[in-house]
């Protein structure tokens, strides 16, 4: 039998028709590029929170209004440098594909500039996975400064894990608004991933979404709970069940807790990573202080407990205070299994 009945509403890049409990950040962003429409500059925004709260949905969810003005969205995983960025902005602008590598920058900035005053139109430049992006600083010097030079309409969206560290005359001439996004709790999870299961499965029982919200709040990664239903769905369809049971769940649990670990690492960047190892090398519950003696030639104090804060806002480890008589000093707890976590991070490596 046939259960899964829709398979696009599982992707990572179906945009839904509703997209749940994101309303204030999707009003904050369509008033933040509204201007762009009245032929104004848009306000320069920065989507924050932990991966997969829904920053991307949001964002795509929001260009879909605007097809008077020219957006262009970036993976900067896969175009990680200035030339390529603007090679993109070109293709959108110009409406065809930008030379090869080797032609001067300088020329493709020009083109994009005078077809934007030609078409009278405001150019949204969204970049998604900033923290991934080597370059930064020095695309948004160059875009941002169009303005003045051109008298264009440039705004830029960038969308990432936490705030990037940008050098100050980019931060300068950015002064992007802050839109965050939190954590889902478990109950809007259950919302979002029965709405999911509705519209792709065919027959599912209600505790079917009970456990998938639960490994999925576990995680914090909704992401990973929509990719269970999915995989349950085909070993239900598989067995050639009637329905999806919470037995398809917990066999497709087993197959996908490595690449959950794998993404979720990949996200970090490398100091992060190489913290984030100490701590999954260490003893059980190992002290703050016993990671970062391990740590201090590579990062300063402060740097290493903002990553500590950060670890433990993506629920990769829990921070407790200790007993009494040990003063200030906290214990780290892991919170997954320390082979498949230090497998993930060899996997993504470390230079």
């Amino acid at each position: 039998m046939k259960l899964l009945s829709d398979l696009n509403v599982f992707d990572a890049e179906h945009i839904p028709e509703v997209v749940h409990f994101r309303d204030r950040q999707i009003s904050a962003l369509l008033e933040n590029l509204e201007p762009a429409l009245r032929g104004s500059s848009p306000v320069n925004t920065l989507l924050v929170g932990p991966p997969s709260t829904g920053k991307t949905c949001v964002l795509q969810k929001v260009l879909g209004e605007f097809r008077n003005c020219h957006t262009a969205y970036v993976r900067c995983q896969l175009a990680d440098s200035t030339y390529r960025i603007m090679a993109r902005v070109f293709e959108t602008v110009c409406g065809h594909q930008a030379p090869q590598t080797g032609y001067p920058l300088v020329k493709i900035y020009d083109a994009v500039c005078e077809r934007l005053i030609q078409d009278g139109r405001a150019l949204i430049l969204a970049l998604d996975d900033v923290s991934e992006m080597s370059q930064l600083n020095k695309v948004l010097e160059v875009l941002l400064k169009a303005d003045e030079e051109y008298g264009v309409r440039i705004g830029v969206v960038l969308v990432s894990n936490d705030v990037p560290v940008m050098e100050f005359p980019a931060r300068a001439v950015l002064q992007a608004d802050v839109i965050h996004f939190p954590l889902y709790s478990l109950d809007e999870m259950r919302v979002i991933l029965a709405d999911r299961a509705r519209r792709g499965l065919g027959r599912f029982d209600a505790e079917v979404i009970d456990a998938v919200a639960n490994v999925a709040f576990r995680h914090s990664d909704l992401r990973l709970g929509i990719k269970l239903l999915r995989k349950a769905g085909m070993i239900a369809e598989k067995r050639k069940a009637m329905k999806v049971e919470l037995e398809d769940v917990e066999r497709a649990c087993s197959s996908t807790q490595s690449d959950f670990h794998f993404r979720n690492v990949l996200a970090l960047r490398e100091n992060e990573r190489a913290v984030l190892k100490e701590i999954y090398l260490a003893r059980d519950s190992p002290t703050t202080g016993e990671v970062y003696e391990a740590v201090r030639e590579k990062m300063g104090y402060t740097t290493f407990f903002e990553i500590l804060e950060k670890l433990e806002r993506l629920r990769f480890i829990d921070l407790v205070y200790a007993r009494k008589g040990r003063g200030n000093t906290r214990l780290i707890y892991r919170k997954y299994n320390v082979g498949e976590m230090l497998r993930a991070i060899e996997a993504v490596g470390l230079k």
